[in-house]
């Protein structure tokens, strides 16, 4: 059992397998040549994308650009709608999409058929950006980030800021990029006061890059991670219980109040006498048989509290029992959060939510109050017209009985 997890380092394709029932080699041949022409061009650094297997029963080999690394079900869902025949840049269809990606109930799908027209959409999905509809905003920024373009960052991170609803996505977008201007966007949207923002950025940025300077973290004792980030912003402290150990402190150090004495399992106690005097960290070992206190004095910090801890050779079961002491004795100055990672909606859904919610309210709504955490894809079909969402229609109420019979049903 890794606690930490672990990280595959092979190479693991998508097997996509023609649905026909009759062999078609040159169909498999065509697909993987048309995948590899709108993938390769939108700065695919590994050559090929898709390769046919014409051997047995047909089917392509693809693998996962490194646009889409961080979100491979989008990847999925794209190349479904590249067209087997490559369109004319002022074809009837590209056309159509381009009028229909200015239109908030259909910007989402026309946006991912852009998308897998290739680089050229770059300029429609540019006009999007200047729409006041944010489902269309959001739209083209989003395509245009995984098509290799930073023009919406921006668009990206006030999206993020202002629509709970698109957040998750909007990250995950920003940190798709091999940009030094989307990454600076995440440093920015480190310092905002939502919780889930702030460290959903923090996750998107350490995920993009992970010696990047904003979050660049240290092993303590071996046993979790601690990032100190966001200096100057308002104190947060962020505990993980999920898939990673790591404690990620917000702003300058995050200050205790005192005076304050925690008993952290059976060897530590962390004490401070006065508000605004030193901390004192103790251990108490056994030597020779006798108990030894070893104590280590440090600033009222959550941050270094934590270092010192860790030199005393505690894990992160003293970390997190200290963080949840600190704040039911209400000595943290900030928030304390745990495992608030922004929650999200699969694009399918937002695409049918979009045709009759243009101002995203019935999203970012449905989203605070029971989203799913992160995005779990349920298809990789773009919904049709007929998959609309309807307000159900009011019943009528029942008219009255002009024959009511016996008050107490039959004889």
């Amino acid at each position: 059992r890794i606690h930490g997890g672990g990280r595959c380092l092979l190479d693991r394709p998508y097997y996509l397998v023609l649905a026909d029932e009759g062999p078609q080699p040159r169909l498999a041949m065509v697909i993987a040549e048309r995948l590899n022409d709108v993938f390769h061009a939108a700065g695919d650094r590994l050559g090929k994308v898709a390769e046919a297997k014409v051997q047995g029963k047909p089917l392509v080999i693809a693998s996962v650009p490194p646009a889409y690394r961080l979100n491979p079900n989008r990847f999925l869902l794209v190349a479904r709608q590249v067209p087997l025949v490559p369109v004319e840049p002022d074809g009837a269809y590209r056309k159509q999409l381009e009028n229909e990606l200015l239109r908030p109930e259909t910007a989402l799908v026309s946006a991912i058929k852009l998308e897998a027209l290739g680089v050229d959409s770059r300029q429609p999905l540019r006009v999007g950006l200047q729409s006041e509809s944010p489902w269309v905003r959001f739209a083209s920024a989003e395509a245009l980030a995984y098509l290799g373009h930073p023009d919406g960052a921006k668009d990206l991170a006030d999206l993020a800021k202002s629509h709970p609803a698109l957040r998750s996505h909007c990250l995950t977008a920003l940190a798709s990029m091999d940009d030094a201007i989307s990454l600076d966007q995440l440093v920015e949207l480190m310092k905002d006061k939502d919780t889930s923002l702030r460290y959903g950025a923090f996750h998107a940025l350490r995920t993009a890059d992970k010696t990047h300077a904003a979050v660049r973290g240290r092993l303590v004792n071996g046993s979790y991670w601690l990032h100190n980030v966001a200096d100057g912003s308002e104190p947060m402290v962020h505990v993980t219980a999920d898939r990673r150990c790591e404690v990620v402190v917000f702003g300058t150090g995050c200050p205790l109040r005192g005076p304050f004495s925690f008993p952290l399992g059976n060897e530590f106690t962390v004490t401070c006498r006065a508000e605004g005097g030193p901390v004192t960290v103790t251990r108490v070992t056994t030597k020779n048989g006798e108990p030894v206190a070893v104590p280590k004095e440090c600033p009222a910090e959550m941050t270094s509290i934590l270092v010192a801890i860790g030199e005393l050779g505690g894990t992160y079961t003293e970390a997190v029992e200290l963080i949840k002491r600190a704040d039911m004795a209400e000595s943290v100055v900030g928030v304390v959060a745990h495992d608030a990672a922004p929650k999200g909606l699969p694009v399918q859904a937002l695409a049918q939510i979009a045709r009759n919610d243009p101002s995203l309210e019935r999203a970012d709504l449905q989203v605070l109050q029971n989203g799913s955490t992160g995005i779990v894809q349920a298809s990789h079909e773009l919904p049709s017209e007929a998959d609309s969402i309807k307000a159900p229609p009011t019943p009528e109420p029942p008219g009255l009985n002009r024959e009511p019979g016996r008050i107490f049903g039959p004889k």
